[in-house]
């Protein structure tokens, strides 16, 4: 049980360190667009590849910690990332909506955690 707990709380620093690193990652982007001639239409593939650097950070720094079951460890992390950013956005712009883009960041979001999870285990 006491294995578990530990287990719980390494994920859930990994979920943390996910969103603090999108976040910084966002600001970076942000200022970025408002500074350079950076297209409008950059902006969705954008947050894909930030969310999913930042689900990869998280996820190896996690796993690392933990040092067994990378890819389940860094697969949860990405997807409880994902769920919390689908309710954040629903919520802020009122769509709950699945379309495309909805389905390849969940995929992207597991995908990019289980591999961080497995670089984190296999860290020296």
């Amino acid at each position: 049980m006491d294995e578990k707990r530990f287990y719980i709380k390494d994920i859930f620093i990994g979920v943390v360190i996910s969103f603090i690193s999108t976040m910084i990652l966002f600001f970076i982007f942000a200022c970025m667009m408002a500074n350079t001639s950076i297209s409008e239409n950059l902006i969705n593939p954008s947050i894909i590849i930030l969310s999913g650097i930042s689900i990869f950070f998280g996820a190896g720094i996690a796993s690392k910690k933990i040092q067994k079951k990378g890819i389940c460890v860094g697969a949860t992390i990405g997807g409880i990332y994902i769920i919390f950013m689908y309710i954040i956005s629903g919520i802020l712009s009122g769509n709950f909506g699945i379309n495309m883009y909805s389905i390849m960041m969940i995929l992207i979001s597991i995908l990019m955690g289980g591999i961080g999870g497995i670089l984190g285990v296999n860290m020296p």
